[in-house]
């Protein structure tokens, strides 16, 4: 039984013992002395935030909580959240709030899945300390959405399909996107007089453009008209998707009414090297415009086994393309041809404004590089002191007659 009398005082362990009121302690047992237990809730840290937002995710952080008892690695941390009910306090968060998962220690970030897209929550982090004692950060709020920009079609190239005094075709490939479908992605044409304002950025093209009519939902061309003559105009092309995240293609230079072919380089001449047995490298010197630089016209090779391919309107109807339009280009190799056999080239050079021209065909012929197949062998006739009489079975070529092939007899000592 604990005397009422005396008050004790313990400084530092129980070899110093204080009195008051005169009692003497030195004999006194002090084992039944129960420690005073933990009753004191955790002190949160200075609150939560909404670190990150997905579609379906959102991730938050706090600073992790403090405790009288308990050291911080040692506090314990549950995430809550709800769609609309009250989680402010710890009774709250636990009656009407859903726990993200189990206690964790020692955390200041957790990530909620499983929410869905646009709806708005409410989230609370419930902090525990050993003697089980809780504590609720204030509450915050977030909408899980999309934040990722779809991506443009094919690289983000915009090709003009046809040209007009005063306006342009322009086709595109359609982009994607993480969460919207192909296709509901929206596009906007915009442009511009080249030297008023760069519109290669969404920003840009915001600040300097001018739109071409309104966005469309899964188009992949738009004509702008009503352009000055013979002016020249940057084009470019926004991508929008369900949430308003915007991305831009390449921007295009292009001069209304550039109605002038390139004119092919070297008199469009062609020449040839590197032939092989089963293939032609063709060169050729760059071509000029009037509008577009050398760096963006493009050349597209042909060939065929007829001389058939020498003007611009017969070249693509009987030749073979070697791939396609290709930039600032003057040579390609030509593979998979056969050996020993004639063939003809010529090349399409094409400005930005889809203007071509011809450069002047070329022959050029692979070599036969399959010898012939020995016949059956040697038999020796009629020999005399100073003649020996051969006969052999004939050989045979892949290319080259019978008749047309040619022998040379060899002897020796």
């Amino acid at each position: 039984m604990k005397d009422a009398s005396c008050i004790f005082v313990t400084v530092v362990s129980f070899l110093f013992i204080g009195f008051i009121t005169g009692c003497d302690f030195r004999d006194r047992d002090f084992s039944d002395i129960d420690t005073p237990p933990d009753i004191t809730a955790p002190e949160p840290g200075s609150g939560i935030s909404v670190d990150e937002v997905y579609p379906n995710s959102v991730r938050l952080r706090w600073t992790e909580a403090e405790d009288d008892v308990s050291l911080k690695r040692d506090l314990q941390y549950r995430v809550y959240y709800s769609a609309g009910a009250d989680i402010s306090s710890v009774e709250h968060a636990e009656a009407n709030g859903s726990p993200t998962g189990g206690w964790q220690h020692d955390i200041g970030t957790a990530t909620v899945n499983s929410l869905s897209i646009d709806s708005p929550y409410h989230f609370n982090v419930i902090v525990r300390d050993e003697a089980g004692n809780k504590s609720a950060y204030s509450p915050v709020s977030g909408t899980p959405t999309d934040l990722i920009p779809p991506e443009p079609g094919n690289g983000g190239i915009i090709t003009i399909s046809a040209i007009r005094p005063t306006g342009v075709t322009l086709t595109w490939t359609t982009g994607t996107d993480n969460f919207t479908p192909t296709d509901t992605l929206e596009y906007l044409v915009y442009y511009v007089l080249q030297g008023e304002g760069d519109i290669s950025t969404v920003e840009g093209m915001e600040a300097y453009g001018t739109p071409a009519g309104a966005f469309e939902m899964g188009i992949s061309s738009g004509v702008v008209g009503g352009l000055v003559e013979n002016g020249g105009y940057f084009f470019n092309v926004m991508i929008s998707d369900a949430h308003g995240n915007r991305a831009a293609y390449s921007r295009v230079a292009v001069r209304v009414g550039d109605i002038d072919p390139p004119v092919p380089g070297g008199g469009g001449i062609i020449s040839f090297s590197g032939i092989q047995s089963d293939s032609v490298t063709m060169e050729w010197t760059a071509a000029n415009d009037n509008i577009t630089a050398r760096s963006d016209l493009g050349y597209m090779a042909y060939f065929s086994l007829d001389d058939n391919i020498s003007d611009l309107d017969d070249i693509p109807a009987n030749g073979t393309p070697v791939g396609p339009f290709q930039n600032d280009i003057t040579s390609i190799t030509v593979t998979g041809l056969n050996e020993a056999t004639t063939y003809y080239f010529n090349v399409i050079v094409r400005d930005q404004a889809g203007n071509t021209a011809a450069y002047t065909s070329g022959s050029a012929e692979t070599p036969d590089v399959t010898a012939p197949t020995a016949g059956t062998g040697v038999t020796v006739g009629k020999v005399t002191s100073t003649t020996v009489d051969l006969s052999w079975t004939a050989a045979s070529d892949n290319l080259t007659a019978p008749d047309a092939l040619e022998y040379q007899v060899y002897y020796s000592i």
